[in-house]
């Protein structure tokens, strides 16, 4: 049962990355080390994902803004053939 916990790829891959850098990186104090890094993971990780939403939030300003700014444009030429018009 604890081994398909381990297999997810949400815990498993996280823990062998960190199980590769505490091998590559020899700390003096593994486990410490190995706390650290995945405290450290975490934290990035969601950053990484307010960043991603901050992103999706700034890109549909973006198009909202654009899609103003065209109606806008389409209101004036209206107006502006309206008057032409009389």
């Amino acid at each position: 049962m604890e081994i398909e916990y381990l297999k997810r790829d949400d815990i498993g891959k996280v823990l062998a990355k960190g199980l590769s850098i505490l091998y590559q990186e020899k700390p003096k104090f593994p486990i410490d080390f190995l706390a650290k890094w995945l405290l450290n993971y975490s934290v990035m990780k969601e950053n990484e994902k307010n960043l991603d939403e901050k992103q999706k939030e700034k890109d549909k300003l973006k198009k909202q803004y654009a899609q103003a700014q065209i109606d806008k444009e389409n209101e004036e030429k209206k107006s502006n053939n309206l008057k032409i018009a009389d």
